[in-house]
């Protein structure tokens, strides 16, 4: 009977959630044209029913044909996501807020970005309580920057236009533009000349 009791409570909640997340897309989401969310993908982005402190919440903002894919999960609870016109987030990444993606950007699949850091009470009781403490440092990744899969990028890292960081890569210092990037840390292994389109 208990199990019974604790399944249907888990269903209520797997159903509020899903009623959530139409709620945010309707209310909280502020997307320009030609933009796409894959309809597997987690939004945190607005007032959640169960959390009754819960802080202000920031925006996610989609600026033209920017796209989020499958299984994605975007947190705005502690800072805002601004994703610039023609980027795009990988299937499976997770990105917490502030973080801003310049335009023609992309971060490929399981990614980690996070502009937040919660803070332990290096005691038994584990971590502070996020509605109470919270370290936030804005991620910034430039423009025309491809973040391999796999890649962890910490609060407060710029990473310069036209930078490539490779694939598994734990990024927690900024990288300078023009740059390709890799291993733990993250280490600039070279700076890259631009090449330019035939057009240009």
């Amino acid at each position: 009977m208990k199990n019974i009791k604790l399944l249907a409570r888990d269903i209520l909640k797997y159903l509020a959630r899903k009623l959530e997340q139409v709620w945010y897309r309707i209310y909280y989401l502020k997307r320009s044209s030609q933009t796409s969310v894959a309809l597997d993908a987690r939004l945190d982005i607005g007032k959640k029913i169960s959390f009754k402190k819960q802080p202000s919440f920031y925006s996610l903002v989609m600026d033209n044909s920017s796209r989020i894919e499958s299984n994605a999960v975007i947190n705005t609870y502690h800072g805002r996501v601004h994703m610039k016109e023609n980027s795009r987030i990988g299937i499976g990444s997770i990105v917490i807020g502030p973080v801003e993606i310049g335009m023609n950007s992309g971060v490929s699949q399981y990614c980690f970005i996070t502009g937040e850091n919660r803070e332990h009470s290096k005691t038994p009781e584990g971590l502070l309580p996020a509605t109470t403490s919270v370290k936030k440092a804005k991620v910034t990744i430039g423009n025309g920057c491809w973040i391999g899969a796999g890649v962890t990028i910490l609060p407060g890292v710029n990473i310069g236009d036209g930078t490539t960081i490779a694939a598994g890569a734990v990024v927690t210092n900024n990288i300078p533009p023009h740059s390709l990037a890799a291993g733990i840390p993250a280490r600039v292994i070279r700076t890259e000349q631009p090449t330019l389109s035939k057009e240009e």
